[in-house]
């Protein structure tokens, strides 16, 4: 038997665009910083992927090596270990690798089919580990993403920011659905309309943090998300919450209390809080305190903990279970 630093551990697609790929990138640190194991990064394309042409969005503290699927086969046996995401289901790795493979599932609309011959399976959010569970049979142990608290901290005081909106347009739906919102609002309510403040660009971590901390409203449009970073970063930037819970933000938001949230399309509901808020620009403030304790729970210290104990009993451990 293998000890653990001699188990290699393969990241496949680790040095992607999304925020999965930069989660499960983290996985492996993990296995590398915490039991000694070498990490590879897997790639399928021709030419590898490198830290210096990712999304600007992360950061990667540490690089691994690159090689090619067709490189990890030639060097892989059945105790080294294989981390993944769902998105890539329809290689069906499970069925075809000698490994211990680990899949991490962020969300449920970036795969027609869950592969299901993975040893081991963990969610970012309740809401992922329930549809998993409830479509395909699997089940999952839930570990929550982190947000980067060196970066993402409450820096401006409530009363110097603007109370122009925030809007983060980082998967192209939310400029969808603001335009609709803005079409509903302009027909009923014209002389309330909040001024707003849409980002499209890419932005570091650091640039996006100070937006955040320019703003005291943060306007969340998306859908559907595993989880939904943005406006947990928001949250622990000092912004008050408001929009669609996107899903994977039920883990996360406590309407009322922490955020101002409303049913995925009620943009009715949702035009009555812009109102308010129009009127009272400082309603969220208390909001906003309460968000910023929530934030804190979601740090890269628990989810190292988490994993760590997860891949004690499940990978590195003697015993298989």
């Amino acid at each position: 038997m293998k000890r653990n630093n001699e188990r290699k551990v393969f990241v496949f697609n680790g040095y992607g665009d999304t925020g999965g790929a930069f989660l499960l990138y983290n996985v492996g640190r993990i296995c590398h910083e915490n039991f000694g194991s070498p990490v590879y990064i897997v790639y399928e394309r021709k030419t590898k992927r490198k830290q210096g042409g990712l999304h600007p969005r992360f950061h990667y503290k540490m690089a691994f090596p690159s090689i090619s699927l067709d490189e990890m086969k030639q060097i892989a046996d059945a105790e080294d270990v294989f981390l993944c995401n769902p998105a890539h289901s329809t290689k069906w790795f499970g069925a075809t690798l000698p490994m211990k493979k680990v899949m991490y599932m962020q969300g449920i609309n970036t795969y027609p089919v869950l592969d299901i011959f993975f040893d081991h399976y963990v969610s970012v959010s309740r809401f992922v580990r329930d549809h998993v569970e409830n479509v395909f049979n699997v089940q999952s142990q839930v570990i929550s993403p982190f947000i980067n608290h060196e970066v993402f901290q409450n820096k401006i005081p409530w009363q110097e920011r603007s109370s122009d909106i925030l809007i983060l347009n980082y998967k192209g739906y939310a400029a969808i659905h603001f335009g609709q919102l803005l079409k509903k609002f302009k027909a009923t309510h014209p002389s309330e309309l909040p001024k707003f403040k849409l980002i499209d660009e890419p932005l570091t971590q650091k640039a996006l943090a100070e937006r955040y901390n320019h703003h005291k409203y943060f306007l969340t449009l998306n859908p559907i998300e595993g989880f939904g970073l943005p406006p947990l970063e928001a949250m622990a930037c000092g912004c008050a919450v408001i929009g669609f819970d996107s899903m994977g933000g039920r883990d996360y938001f406590e309407s009322g209390r922490n955020s101002l949230i409303v049913p995925y399309g009620d943009f009715e509901s949702l035009i009555d809080v812009l109102r308010f808020i129009h009127h009272h620009p400082d309603m969220g403030k208390d909001l906003a305190k309460r968000a910023g304790t929530t934030a804190k729970r979601f740090s890269y210290k628990n989810f190292e903990s988490e994993w760590v104990d997860y891949l004690e009993r499940h990978v590195y451990s003697s015993q298989k279970s």
